[in-house]
């Protein structure tokens, strides 16, 4: 199998691997974890090519009520494993009803901040997360809706685990703006939610400005990735088991 690092398929816009990138002691590996947004209206081909990926694995990070009327259907392909752990309560708390009254479509909103946010009202999930992706002995697709937030946050805690720096984590985590670029008029056509959000609207944004703050954070706060983890109750063995899945030693 030839590996890449975005796969372009009719019917999901944002799958993408987090192989190829300069780690601690090597680089990581292609075909071990994946990123993408939601896997709905599956065409069969793009079923059949997230087989031939060796997909074994789909974590996804919804909650149950969003994932209930947006159904993850690689739940239905054969030898596709579906678990999900959802980080609780979050895109209803970006778009609307939040305490400070500032949505994601408030133009000072800033996705830093909620991340920060996110992440820390989180540490269970953080800690559940990894260990799934350390302990897996297949390759893992993790989403959620959009595959920028959540995905994002757990894409940036399993390369930063594994001692990719964070140009590269922001880098990764900017991809995401162009590649959605059809899902966000989907949104802005379909859901109520989105109906008046314009295109600039902070929603819509992977900045990198974004993904850096949080990583600011974590490491003015805790050292760093790693003892992050660490605090959240991911074992030493854990982490090592991670970095032997995604690195490829040089």
């Amino acid at each position: 199998m030839e590996y890449v690092r975005r796969y372009g398929m009719e019917s999901i816009h944002n799958l993408r691997d987090l192989g190829g990138y300069a780690a601690r002691g090597g680089v990581t590996r292609f075909g071990v974890f994946f990123r993408s947004d939601l896997p709905w209206f599956l065409t069969d081909e793009d079923k059949n090519r997230i087989r031939a990926l060796g997909v074994a694995i789909d974590l996804d990070l919804r909650d149950v009520e969003e994932s209930v009327p947006m159904r993850d259907e690689l739940q239905d392909v054969p030898g596709i494993e579906y678990i999900q752990i959802p980080m609780k309560n979050v895109r209803k708390a970006a778009v609307r009803d939040r305490p400070d009254g500032r949505s994601a479509f408030d133009p000072e909103f800033f996705w830093g901040d909620e991340y920060i946010r996110m992440l820390e009202s989180n540490h269970a999930w953080a800690k559940y997360c990894v260990e799934l992706l350390a302990g897996a002995d297949r390759p893992v697709l993790f989403h959620c809706f959009t595959g920028k937030d959540r995905t994002g946050i757990l894409a940036a805690l399993a390369l930063g685990g594994c001692g990719v720096s964070d140009k590269d984590i922001a880098a990764d985590y900017s991809l995401s703006q162009i590649y959605l670029t059809d899902v966000y008029s989907w949104m802005r056509e379909n859901i109520d939610d989105f109906r008046e959000a314009g295109e600039k609207s902070p929603f819509f944004s992977t900045d990198a400005a974004n993904i850096l703050a949080l990583l600011t954070h974590i490491r003015r706060e805790y050292g760093g990735i790693v003892p992050f983890l660490r605090e959240c109750g991911v074992g030493g063995d854990t982490l090592e088991a991670l970095c032997q899945r995604l690195i490829k030693k040089a």
